[in-house]
């Protein structure tokens, strides 16, 4: 299944804060996972850290939640 528009993100989960690859799936049309970075972390400035560099390494945009 392809997917389309890759962004990085972050998100509370039940561990911590948590970055994650989210993207469209055209078949589905839906919004969706694709993958989750390192983490949980305790802290949401760390877990964009990690989104931060992942989404730079990837060559994504990481877009900062509020």
């Amino acid at each position: 299944m392809q997917y389309i528009n890759p962004k990085i993100d972050v998100y509370k989960a039940i561990g911590g804060w948590q970055s994650r690859m989210m993207a469209y799936y055209p078949e589905d049309n839906m919004l969706d996972v694709v993958q989750t970075g390192f983490g949980p972390y305790r802290t949401k400035k760390d877990a964009e850290d990690d989104a931060e560099s992942w989404a730079k390494v990837e060559g994504l945009e990481f877009e900062r939640t509020t």
